[in-house]
């Protein structure tokens, strides 16, 4: 499967035998909630995070992507992704997409919690997505050391959703998430080795087109949280 590399990277520059060049930030056990979204602006509550954020992939020259605030989940606002993609005809299925996400200023340890809770649906457009279409809450660990001791900055675990295109809470075991079998390098320490250092949260979406097709889809998510 082709992958894409994770928007705004963190800070690459690691000194000789340390683990990044960011302190990691614990964060209190719980409930910790990420964002609700019903301030009406892209600012997480946790303001160690930076602004929602949306982008294409594979390619994201050919991609018609939005995002903005929609009615939630019985609540007053949620956060909307809006993509059309295409997959350009030249005999290969690129595995397009778009992904939903924000970044940390500092990566926190997130260790601590079990379970990574959310309220997600995911519609088909015109023109309609596969019916196969992959949804992936992706953890990134831009600082993590790969097994041969390099910082790549594009390491991230992975935990696939069974959504509907219609509200449903999502509760996801944080010892579920690993690393992605498309990704080749491996995280020293494994998974929770990336869970120390989370330096985004990525929702994304991997449309499945066949080559040369194009899709579009609406995904909505709300109340994210940690405990």
């Amino acid at each position: 499967m082709v992958r894409r590399l994770a928007p705004n990277l963190a800070c690459l520059l690691v000194l000789l035998g340390a683990g990044g060049c960011f302190d990691v930030r614990t964060v209190d056990p719980g409930p910790y909630i990420l964002d609700d979204f019903d301030d009406g602006d892209l600012q997480p509550a946790d303001p160690n995070f930076r602004p929602w954020w949306c982008h294409g992939f594979n390619p994201d020259t050919l991609a018609n992507i939005n995002c903005d605030h929609d009615t939630g989940d019985q609540s007053a606002f949620s956060l909307f992704l809006d993509a059309t993609i295409v997959d350009p005809p030249d005999g290969t299925q690129q595995h397009g997409g778009a992904s939903l996400g924000t970044d940390a200023s500092a990566p926190e340890d997130f260790t601590r919690f079990s379970q990574f809770r959310f309220s997600a649906k995911l519609e088909s457009g015109s023109p309609p997505i596969p019916s196969n279409a992959l949804l992936y809450v992706e953890l990134g660990c831009d600082g993590a050391r790969a097994e041969d001791g390099s910082v790549p900055g594009d390491l991230y675990v992975v935990q696939g959703v069974d959504y509907k295109s219609y509200w449903q809470p999502f509760t996801l075991a944080m010892d579920s998430f690993n690393s992605p079998p498309w990704l080749a390098t491996h995280i020293m320490g494994g998974p929770a080795g990336c869970l120390q250092r989370i330096s985004n949260i990525r929702f994304t979406v991997d449309e499945q087109l066949p080559d040369g097709q194009s899709g579009r889809f609406v995904l909505d998510v709300d109340t994210i949280s940690l405990q």
